[in-house]
């Protein structure tokens, strides 16, 4: 009785432990798929850049969690799918923080190249029209604030501060400059007085 008894629960032992082993590779097996699939998906996104990194990221957030759902249904054994909820939480994790740590940093730099557009805008209408003493003066002031914009984007800093300061002096001298430019081919005697008091 005590032989089949240790018999008994020696062969418990070992399908204990192929089953053991059976759902290790089973999870380990998903867990590279699920790998694959999200870094896949991870590359795809980050070529995403600007506007487009930024409204895609949702979506991306979304397959990464499909992918996650889909790979996991295809496991057979609960304790498998244990151990691949358990191995692919911080690869999860660290995908979607990378996702949107690009979302954030392309959102920086789409609103940072949406500025300077607009600045770009106002130089060349004060290049265009430099005898238009309104449209320059509202060019001044747009112009201020759009280094403003840019400035604080680019280096965190408050509008009083110093860096912010000279972006905007540097913008204000650029629109000056443009203006002079576009009076040299109309009215070269004022634009070298409007430069010699600029």
């Amino acid at each position: 009785g005590g032989q089949l008894q240790r018999s008994g629960d020696e062969l418990f032992a070992r399908a204990d432990a192929m089953q053991k082993l059976y759902n290790a590779s089973e999870a380990n097996e998903a867990t590279a798929k699920y790998t694959q699939l999200a870094g896949q998906r991870e590359i795809d996104f980050k070529l995403n850049q600007g506007k487009a990194a930024v409204d895609g990221y949702p979506q991306y957030s979304k397959d990464l969690d499909s992918l996650r759902t889909d790979v996991r249904k295809g496991i057979t054994s609960p304790d498998a799918q244990r151990l691949f909820d358990n191995e692919t939480r911080r690869l999860h994790s660290s995908l979607t923080l990378s996702g949107a740590g690009h979302a954030a940093t392309q959102n920086r730099d789409y609103a940072v190249n949406s500025s300077i557009a607009r600045s770009s805008s106002i130089a060349d209408m004060a290049l265009a029209n430099p005898l238009d003493e309104r449209t320059f003066q509202l060019g001044l002031e747009n112009t201020r604030h759009e280094a403003k914009i840019q400035s604080q984007i680019k280096h965190g800093v408050g509008a009083d501060d110093d860096i912010t300061k000279e972006n905007v002096a540097q913008a204000v001298s650029g629109l000056w400059s443009k203006r002079i430019e576009g009076l040299l081919k109309t009215d070269p005697l004022n634009a070298g007085r409007m430069l010699s008091g600029a």
